[in-house]
This record gives structure tokens, sequence and C-alpha cells, in this order.
């Protein structure tokens, strides 16, 4: 069995070690660190839309969306507490491009 926690002076773990390792522990495994986007054709203009957040966006071509995308993103974490929605402190985006169906 594997024990976690910082050892107490008779070497056995303490319970604030145990919290403190559990913390660490689901920090790693289930905050996102990679908060994720994907910018499709529209009708009339390039979407974005996240997958992660509630983020939707447009822009008359890539470059604008990414940036829309960037500012949105910066706006909706503005002031939240990030472990309350489950993401870490310092998160990535990944933006995803979906071209459109090959016909032969």
């Amino acid at each position: 069995m594997l024990e976690v926690g910082l050892p107490n002076s008779q070497g056995s773990p303490t319970s604030a070690g145990l919290a403190k390792q559990c913390i660490i522990q689901y920090y790693r495994c289930c905050m996102k660190h990679i908060i994720q986007f994907r910018i499709y054709q529209g009708e009339k203009a390039f979407v974005g839309e996240g997958i992660d957040v509630p983020i939707v966006t447009q822009g008359k071509n890539i470059d604008e969306v990414a940036a829309n995308l960037k500012e949105a993103l910066a706006l909706y974490l503005e002031g939240e507490n990030l472990a309350e929605l489950g993401i870490a402190a310092e998160p990535s985006a990944l933006v995803n491009f979906e071209l459109e169906p090959l016909h032969a």
C-alpha cells in the first residue's frame, strides 16, 4: 500500500500532510490545464466556440476569430475562482480548425 503525506515526528503521515497530497493529486489529474476551442466556417463568417467553456465568437478570418477567442476567454475568466470552474491556474488554449469535407 502506498502511503502519502508528510511524516510527523513518529514517521507516520499527518492528517494535514495527507490532505495536502490529496489536493496536489486532484489538481494534477482533474483540473483542466488545456481549454479547447474549435473554429469552423459558418455561413457568413468563421465561428469559434469553446468545447470546455461557454464561449462563442466570430470573425471575418481565422486570425480575427483567434484574437476574439483570446479576448473572450480572458473576459470569461476575469475575477473568477478558477478552482471552482475546475480550471488550472495558468491554462493553455488549444484551437482546432475544422476543414470542410473533401468531395472526390
